[in-house]
């Protein structure tokens, strides 16, 4: 899921509780995450979230990452929320990075067929006006 960075609105936020979870597996070993949760209001409604980013590399789940970002995020920081105005209990502490892989990945699916519609209608186009022409 993919929203314009204009479509999100801040609000103000708390943090309430922030920490290391880990497990073992017998196939990938020991792996960690960070478990950050939040508060904020909008509209005189509470909210509860635990997304910090839309830009996680799933990959990456080793100690330093998640202690990084524990670290970050302590329990009691005062945090900016970005929250989707069309559906407020949407939201992230950190904004998208339009410059990320994720609009790039996106331009590379949609250029190829913005440029075969152009193609396609100037190809269209060539062959209406020498029909218009043999006439």
């Amino acid at each position: 899921m993919m929203f314009p960075l204009n479509s999100w609105q801040t609000t103000s936020g708390i943090v309430t509780d922030s920490f290391v979870a880990s497990n073992d597996s017998n196939r990938t070993g020991k792996a960690y995450k960070f478990r950050i949760y939040y508060e904020y209001a909008v509209d005189k409604r509470l909210f509860h979230a635990s997304l910090v980013t839309l830009d996680i590399k799933k990959g990456d789940r080793s100690r330093a990452r998640t202690l990084d970002m524990v670290c970050k995020y302590p329990e009691g920081k005062a945090v900016t929320v970005y929250y989707l105005p069309f559906l407020p209990s949407i939201a992230i502490l950190e904004p998208p990075n339009i410059l990320g892989n994720t609009p790039w990945m996106f331009l590379s699916v949609i250029v190829p067929y913005i440029l075969l519609g152009f193609f396609a209608y100037v190809w269209k186009k060539e062959q209406h006006e020498q029909a218009l022409k043999s006439r």
